[in-house]
């Protein structure tokens, strides 16, 4: 199994408004993280129509891309919630680790902050 990967894009804190309103760029991936918050997995740049907006390039968190099905028995043994059905992103302790999940149709993406990687291949 490969190992985790370094995630990069930009993390950007805004307006929820200004947040809801953004396009993205494309082959860019938006990561909800907080109303206010977003990580744009793969983004180099983004245009938020917010003039405090802080954007900034991030590349603190670890990932590996899963079978979905692999995902979802992994949280549903691990955790008290389950993946939500459906393409979308979810965050929560999965294994004692605090993770997001990027679900997209049969794959999912486990993301954990760099610091948690050791632990995250440990547990999956």
């Amino acid at each position: 199994m490969p190992g985790l990967e370094e995630l990069t894009g930009l993390r950007i804190v805004a307006s929820a408004e200004a947040i809801d309103a953004a396009l993205w760029p494309a082959g860019s991936t938006p990561l909800r993280i907080a109303a206010d918050d977003v990580f744009l997995l793969n983004g180099t740049s983004a245009i938020i129509g917010d003039h405090h907006a802080i954007i900034e390039p991030e590349s603190t968190f670890q990932g590996r891309w899963l079978d979905r099905g692999v995902v979802e028995e992994w949280v549903a043994t691990n955790a008290d919630w389950l993946l939500p059905t459906g393409d979308g992103f979810s965050q929560g302790m999965v294994a004692a680790l605090p993770v997001k999940i990027w679900a997209s149709g049969t794959r999912a993406l486990v993301i954990v902050p760099a610091s948690f990687g050791a632990e995250l291949e440990a547990r999956l």
